[in-house]
């Protein structure tokens, strides 16, 4: 499957109510050779009641709730091993470059 292919299809497979607005935040990882697998989610520490994590084709989709950003795991992400070796879009982007 090409790129372009891959990314319409992680597209269609975020979860339509996972947006990028007032009320939360919805950023793409997209993840390097070695992090590209469901098992990448393991090594990322969230707070549940906060943030929501999917993997899809190599990509961790990753939702927060606003009101609740202060508590979520995104703060002690930044500078992991997973962080590392990923690069992040916002997904009202992705869902533009994949339309």
């Amino acid at each position: 499957m090409c790129r372009f292919e891959t990314l319409q299809k992680i597209c269609k497979e975020i979860p339509k109510d996972w947006q990028n607005d007032d009320v939360q935040k919805t950023d793409v990882l997209f993840l390097w050779e070695g992090f590209d697998n469901k098992e990448t989610l393991k090594l990322i520490k969230i707070n549940p009641e906060v943030d929501r994590l999917e993997f899809l084709h190599g990509v961790i989709v990753w939702n927060v709730k606003r009101a609740g950003y202060t508590k979520s795991g995104m703060h002690k992400f930044i500078g992991t091993t997973v962080y590392k070796n990923m690069t992040a879009r916002n997904v009202n982007t992705v869902r533009s470059l994949g339309s």
